[in-house]
């Protein structure tokens, strides 16, 4: 009872719904068991008793954190997070790495929120990196290789990215307000920015790829194309998207639901 699921893969104003359901379950003492992705731990204001966090860095174990017993109101001994690590689905990359620098930053402090723990954390996470994965040849190209204001902005933006997948914005109109805003996408005299804003409540954020592969199986398409290009991407398929779990791009491969319908 009470169970919910939190992800950027459902869209914005579908979230806001969701977590105006959790905060008033929160309020009333009714039962509310969200799962969610690290989502939650970005500027979402909520108050849960308890929590449990997989394994993951210091940084997102301190923010989920902030989500236990954020208002103060509750015994300490009560208000507990968990971290645990799934034994079937060990973390993988990147984020096997932060946990380990976490568990072995655990094991010399006894307080890990203090600001000595938190800073011995990104100094072993930052020393294991290495300056090549921190930009450091961004650094020299800027700094050391270059004079004056000639910077090499293009060749950077090439070779040097925070984020290694690109996102890209598919539009899933299920409302009658996306619907609305989609069908003004072919007025000329509406511009894209005002059209874009209008959907932005109603737009997921997917990788390049898995756009590309929504588009070329028919589960997507871009709206307007003669009047907006390659701007609005508009989910066909409306059964890739799900309550529970949002936009699942990856049934891309397959036929959606009501296609199999005759």
């Amino acid at each position: 009872d009470g169970l919910v699921h939190l992800t950027t893969r459902q869209y914005p104003a579908h979230r806001r719904r969701i977590l105006a359901d959790i905060r008033a379950r929160l309020a009333a003492g009714a039962p509310c068991r969200l799962i969610a992705t690290s989502l939650i731990e970005a500027g979402v204001d909520l108050d849960f008793p308890r929590g449990w966090r997989a394994g993951a860095g210091l940084d997102s174990v301190v923010q989920a954190a902030g989500r236990v017993s954020r208002e103060g109101k509750r015994p300490l001994a009560d208000s507990t997070l968990t971290v645990f690590e799934a034994l079937d689905d060990p973390a993988k990359g990147e984020i096997a790495e932060l946990a380990r620098a976490m568990r072995s930053v655990a094991a010399r402090h006894g307080d890990l929120l203090s600001p000595a723990a938190i800073r011995d954390w990104f100094d072993e996470v930052y020393w294991s990196i290495g300056p090549d994965r921190l930009g450091q040849s961004m650094v020299d190209t800027f700094v050391l290789s270059r004079s004056g204001a000639d910077f090499p902005y293009r060749t950077t933006a090439e070779q040097f990215r925070m984020i290694e997948t690109r996102m890209v914005p598919v539009i899933v109109a299920l409302e009658d307000t996306a619907r609305t805003e989609v069908a003004k996408l072919s007025l000329a005299q509406i511009s894209s920015g005002t059209l874009a804003r209008a959907l932005q409540p109603f737009t997921v954020q997917i990788p390049a790829r898995d756009r590309a592969r929504l588009i070329s199986n028919g589960q997507a398409r871009f709206h307007a194309p003669e009047v907006r290009g390659d701007q609005f991407c508009v989910l066909e398929t409306a059964s890739l998207y799900r309550a529970e779990t949002g936009l699942w791009w990856e049934g891309a491969e397959y036929l959606g639901e009501e296609s199999w319908l005759i």
